[in-house]
């Protein structure tokens, strides 16, 4: 991840030519062909709480994520410990028109990770518990992830947007 954030962080690294043998990761001759922005963020998942900028929670059922968010406040809440970090969520969705459709597509699926499963007002209402247990940050795909992304931008995100909880594209970005 340090060289990763070290190409993002010098304008795709200025040209330069890289070479890492990491533990994990080798890149030889590597460069950044493009920088996106902004820079994503790096989560842990369901790692140790201390000093990570989001602590990322597979897939559990509101409460359950309500419980651990709680769980890693009053671990960071201790004299000399780190602020805690926020909090993100990883999820499948399926989304249709209907509950019936969306459920149809499920019964036809096999080995679907934990999946927010629903009409485009149901993902919504869902999210939004979400987001009232202490999720600020959501990592959203689904079973067939082209048609998913679709189903959810063209049916929930528009329902996000009307309760507040979705970010227009002229309401983020530098201020002018």
């Amino acid at each position: 991840m340090s060289n990763l954030r070290f190409h993002w962080f010098l304008d795709s690294n200025g040209g330069r030519v890289v070479t890492f043998d990491g533990a994990c990761v080798s890149a030889a001759d590597a460069t950044l062909a493009w920088r996106q922005e902004p820079v994503p963020g790096m989560y842990v998942e369901s790692g140790s709480p201390g000093a990570i900028p989001v602590y990322l929670i597979w897939g559990e059922p509101v409460e359950a994520v309500r419980d651990r968010i709680a769980w890693v406040r009053r671990l960071s809440a201790g004299p000399g410990r780190a602020a805690p970090p926020r909090f993100g969520v990883r999820l499948d969705t399926i989304a249709r028109d209907s509950r019936a459709e969306a459920q149809a597509v499920e019964a036809r699926l096999t080995g679907a990770g934990p999946t927010l499963v629903g009409s485009h007002a149901d993902i919504a209402d869902l999210v939004e518990q979400y987001v009232d247990a202490g999720v600020e940050e959501f990592v959203l795909s689904g079973p067939s992830r082209v048609e998913e992304a679709y189903w959810f931008g063209e049916g929930v995100v528009p329902e996000l947007t009307r309760r507040g909880l979705w970010p227009t594209p002229l309401s983020v970005g530098p201020a002018a």
